[in-house]
């Protein structure tokens, strides 16, 4: 949870690497060759997870780490 911290002090950048997240997550669901490995029904959970994220971050005044905390959870 230490790496939910250091993301969480650059939100912009934050939000690049949950794109580039969703970007793996998505060649995982199209059957792709992909740094990542696990079942296609868990990668779009995961993605829809990180959408929601997301756009709870850029929509309130919440807390950030706290969002990054509860996403690597999921994971």
């Amino acid at each position: 949870l230490s790496l939910a911290e250091s993301l969480s002090k650059n939100t912009p950048q934050l939000l690049a690497k949950m794109d580039l997240w969703i970007i793996l997550l998505r060649s995982v669901i199209l059957g792709q060759k992909s740094f990542v490995s696990m079942p296609p029904a868990k990668a779009l959970k995961l993605i829809e997870e990180i959408e929601k994220s997301k756009k709870i971050i850029n929509g309130t005044n919440s807390n950030v780490r706290l969002i990054v905390e509860s996403l690597f959870l999921e994971f």
